[in-house]
């Protein structure tokens, strides 16, 4: 144990913080919107932002970079130190400590929430694995805890709920009928939070007791993208009908749509150019003409429009684009599925081949093994996919699951393998 903490970590720092040193901070377009307190986003995240900027001033970027790296490093190590401890992973914890470094190495330039809510995510998978092998002692609500906050820190995250769920379901089947209920009305009670925070959080800064997500302009964005002229007709409300026709001519314009692909070119990486045109060249923008007072600026973004104007476009486009998803439900689908394999490909295939040999392996050996491996599969697979369903795929969305499940393959591996009680009795 000592010899990872000691030797290993301060050299790994050394070199994210050279890395993150000579490197410019990048500042993505969600940073402005966390900066204004933009309601879209939640809370935590923006606040972090003002403690920042408080102590370090004019001087608070570098700083909130490294600090954010610093804790994401950190989570990293407490995840390794698990996997040392309940695999017998020894000096070896080392290799998948350094994976799960990886993702921080991009995502730590980033000057949003990706580095902490990815440190969080490997908090809550540390805890998940000291609660698959000590059940009875282990804490079962922590790893609720945490993805609460990581929510809280970046809305992508809710990914890790359905997993969480399904663990929660599989325990109370073994579980007495008084732990059953506890257990429950505990769940529900913290899952609950983030809109009771949140609708707080834009209370206390927007003046308003309410929450907004994106999600019905993502989802109407990826239904815009593969509509024809001909499922117009489907609306039937004339509202609707005409906020359609106009993103759809003015995509259609642009050569914004699925059908303006030209041939060779894979269509994920196609949406992953067009996404954002439609989005608010063609969403946010139509809606600000035909319903609003404003004009919408693409440079702005969201903060174009009121709290009450973002309310107002949540729920029509969330409404529209489950009125439109009927007639292209096939397409989307089929969107849904190139994304999902433009993501993964033949390197997912593998690793997912492997994840299920030796989930098996595991499985026969009656170890807990492979309930870890499930958990990390399921995880990746849950993170792809929402993904996949309302946006064009990123790296930078994925490689955080990415790097979760090589890392968990790589020690599950040395553990079989026995180079780890190899090591061992060669010391001896």
């Amino acid at each position: 144990m000592a010899r990872l903490l000691s030797p290993w970590l301060i050299p790994f720092f050394a070199l994210i913080a050279a890395v993150l040193v000579q490197k410019p901070v990048v500042l993505p377009a969600d940073t402005y919107e966390y900066l204004a307190h933009d309601p879209t986003r939640p809370p935590l995240y923006p606040l972090f932002l003002d403690l920042t900027r408080l102590i370090f001033r004019s001087h608070w970027a570098r700083p909130t970079v490294l600090l954010q790296t610093a804790f994401a490093g950190v989570a990293a190590w407490y995840l390794a130190r698990a996997l040392e401890k309940r695999l017998g992973l020894g000096r070896w914890a080392l290799l998948p400590y350094i994976v799960l470094l990886i993702p921080i190495l991009e995502l730590g330039v980033y000057l949003g929430s990706d580095a902490i809510a990815y440190g969080l995510l490997l908090l809550c998978v540390g805890t998940i694995v000291d609660l698959i092998y000590e059940p009875r002692t282990a804490p079962l609500l922590r790893p609720f805890w945490l993805a609460t906050v990581a929510v809280l820190t970046r809305n992508q995250y809710l990914f890790v709920v359905p997993v969480l769920l399904l663990g929660l379901i599989c325990i109370l089947f073994v579980a007495r009928a008084g732990s059953r209920l506890r257990a429950v009305a505990s769940v529900a009670a913290i899952l609950l939070l983030p809109s009771l925070i949140g609708r707080t959080y834009n209370l206390a800064v927007n003046h308003r007791f309410t929450t907004i997500s994106n999600l019905g302009i993502q989802l109407l964005t990826m239904t815009s993208y593969v509509m024809s002229r001909e499922d117009l007709a489907s609306l039937d409300q004339e509202s609707e009908r005409r906020f359609m026709t106009t993103i759809f001519e003015r995509a259609q314009e642009r050569h914004l749509l699925l059908s303006s692909k030209e041939q060779g070119t894979p269509t994920s990486l196609h949406l992953y150019s067009k996404y954002i045109g439609i989005e608010y060249g063609g969403i946010a923008s139509t809606f600000a003409e035909q319903f609003t007072p404003h004009v919408f600026s693409p440079t702005q973004g969201m903060q174009s429009l009121s709290i009450d104007e973002l309310k107002q476009m949540d729920r029509f486009t969330t409404s529209i684009a489950i009125h439109s998803l009927k007639p292209v439900w096939k397409r989307y689908l089929m969107l849904v599925a190139k994304n999902f394999y433009q993501h993964w490909n033949l390197f997912g295939l593998f690793c997912f081949t492997v994840l299920g040999l030796t989930a098996i392996t595991a499985f026969f050996r009656r170890d807990q093994m492979s309930i870890l491996l499930i958990v990390v599969g399921l995880l990746a697979i849950t993170n792809s996919l929402v993904v996949s369903m309302l946006e064009a795929i990123c790296t930078r969305y994925l490689t955080i699951t990415d790097a979760l499940l090589f890392a968990a393959l790589l020690a599950v591996w040395l553990k079989l393998s026995g180079v780890t009680s190899l090591t061992k009795t060669t010391q001896s």
